[in-house]
Parts: C-alpha cells; structure tokens; sequence
C-alpha cells in the first residue's frame, strides 16, 4: 500500500480534504465492510468486481460514480484455483492498492 493510500485509509480528515467528504464516507463504509466479510467472495456494496491491474488479479469496488477502490490479495503465496485464477472465496486479506478516479 503506498503511503497517499494508507494516510487516506487511516486518517478520515485527510480522507475528506483529499476526496471529499461524500467519497470519504463511502471509503469508510466500503473499509468497515471489508473488515466484516471474512472473505472478499462475500463482498456486496460497491458492485465489486475481478480485475487485473497491473498484470496481477485485483477486485475493483465503487466508492462513488467517480472514485473507485482497488485491492488484491495479501496472502503469499495467493490462493489459486486449478484454472489459474485467483480463489476470491479464500482470500481474507488483501492489500490496497489504489483510490481514486473511474477510468
């Protein structure tokens, strides 16, 4: 996790100047229900979806219609199906990567 990243996770009134208060409410929701979800398979909120980014397996969620939340796992060595893909439904820890606009 860069550091902008983790200042914004840990800090809600850096949060707020940097992304706006809205969004920053939404990171704090979004955080608090990956906290509760014991693996990512079983988030809802933020129509989250697999992506690559960077080459790599990640899960992307809304934060709003113009700021999304990037992570992937933080297991080493990452769960992997027989296929090659990453097991979504085995990853509990994950490592974020980026917050900010929807491309």
């Amino acid at each position: 996790m860069s550091e902008n990243v983790r200042d914004i996770c840990y800090n809600e009134d850096k949060a707020k100047a940097m992304l706006g208060e809205p969004v920053a409410l939404a990171l704090k929701r979004r955080l608090a229900d990956m906290r509760a979800e014991e693996f990512v398979a079983g988030l809802m909120a933020g129509a989250p979806r697999e992506i690559t980014h960077q080459g790599n397996p990640a899960y992307k969620l809304n934060l709003s219609t113009q700021e999304l939340l990037i992570f992937c796992s933080g297991h080493t060595p990452s769960p992997i199906l027989e296929d090659g893909r990453m097991d979504w439904h085995q990853v509990s820890r994950v490592k974020l990567m980026q917050i900010g606009p929807i491309c």
